[in-house]
């Protein structure tokens, strides 16, 4: 599902971050002792995570047969030990398997192998509160705002194809836990759950479906740099 090209742009991004996260330390020099101006919570992060989707309502309803990978790539920027923004891109699937079917539009009837799908192309705002509890343990609760490309269609033997799809408005509160794997606070861990649901209607020959919305549950690693 997930093209070797979305896998290759994450690993040259996180590899491009590692590089920059050798942070210089300034220090001031103000006659009396040095003083260091580098706050460990602060910086730019790079950071990506694979999950699992599980449809609900009508997404589940219409595709929902198996959990099916979600594919994260992120940047942001921590302000302080607390708050952090980030601009994020998403791919996630729904699929059913919903074998030899017939299908009628009023002229002329097809006859095969169906599977059901919903394509989820998130681009999103996101905003978070940490709870530094300490280095390894650090909760946080977000919401992440954005447009979605929703794209729902039914394929029939690889030879037909019934679908609909259009740019939602997208809103996907989290909760998660992440921390920091070295003392520098460079490299670290995240693992989140969100809820994400699209606000509009899909319809095709095969069924229809209104604001989607489905429950991921993700685990990745980021990087800390500048």
């Amino acid at each position: 599902m997930m093209s070797k090209k979305y896998m290759a742009v994450a690993a040259l991004m996180l590899c491009f971050a590692a590089q920059a996260s050798a942070q210089t330390v300034m220090v001031e020099n103000t006659g009396r002792a040095a003083v260091s101006n580098y706050v460990p919570e602060m910086g730019f992060t790079a950071d990506i995570n694979v999950g699992y989707i599980l449809g609900l309502g009508d997404a589940h309803n219409y595709a929902n047969a198996t959990p099916l990978p979600s594919y994260h790539i992120g940047l942001g920027y921590f302000l302080d030990k607390h708050w952090r923004v980030g601009l994020s891109y998403q791919k996630s699937f729904l699929q059913e398997d919903m074998g030899f079917r017939t299908f009628n539009n009023g002229y002329y009837s097809i006859y095969g192998h169906a599977v059901r799908n919903v394509d989820f192309d998130n681009v999103m705002l996101n905003g978070d509160y940490t709870f530094p509890v300490s280095r390894w343990v650090r909760p946080y609760v977000g919401l992440s705002i954005g447009m979605g490309s929703v794209k729902m269609y039914t394929d029939i033997a690889n030879r037909y194809s019934m679908s609909d799809s259009k740019w939602m408005f997208t809103i996907a509160p989290e909760a998660g836990l992440r921390g920091y794997f070295d003392r520098h606070m460079t490299v670290g861990y995240r693992a989140s759950v969100a809820y994400s649901r699209a606000f509009g209607d899909l319809e095709t020959l095969d069924g229809a479906i209104s604001s989607p919305s489905y429950l991921r549950i993700g685990v990745g690693a980021f990087v800390k740099f500048l």
